[in-house]
Parts: structure tokens; sequence; C-alpha cells
């Protein structure tokens, strides 16, 4: 699924499953360095920074600088959305993972 959204009044197309499998990897690892999450995303970078500014945009994610690195990290909205998306299918499929 493609959304089409703004970002400083620029146009742009995001598929879901892009959004899903980034905020799924910060899920699994709490946080990661935002080089392998960017490997992770199978984006090229420019596509991979549109979505990190759009979920970013969206209070989902944070971007922690340590020393020589950037870190991303799930914010609790972030959490509780992935949280509540496994919830929604397990129920609708009637899984017991």
């Amino acid at each position: 699924m493609v959304e089409k959204y703004s970002i400083r009044g620029r146009k742009c197309r995001l598929n879901l499953e892009v959004i899903l499998r980034i905020l799924n990897e910060l899920y699994k690892r709490n946080r990661m360095l935002k080089t392998h999450l960017y490997m992770a995303s199978r984006q090229n970078y420019t596509n991979f920074q549109k979505y990190l500014n759009y979920l970013l945009e969206r209070g989902l994610i944070s971007i922690k600088h340590g020393s020589s690195h950037e870190y991303v990290e799930l914010t609790r909205e972030g959490k509780e959305l992935i949280e509540k998306i496994v919830k929604e299918i397990k129920e609708k499929l009637k899984w017991e993972l």
C-alpha cells in the first residue's frame, strides 16, 4: 500500500510495508545504528531519509547522537503503535503466537 504525504510542501509517496519494516526492526532491537537500520530498510539512502523524516515528524522514532554514531530508537508512541498493530493482526487472524 502506497500513501502520499507532504514534507515541507513537497509531495512524497511512502510504502506501508517499508514503514512497518523499519518500525519492526526497531521494536526487535530497541535501538539501532542509523546505518544498520538503513541497510535493514532495503531502500536507497534518499528514500530511507524520507521514511525517517516521516516517522520523526509523527513522533514514532527519535534519533540519539553518540560520540561517533547516530542511533535510532522507537519512542513510547512508536512501541505502542507496533504493539497495537500486532494485537489487531493476531485478533483478526486468530493467531496465538
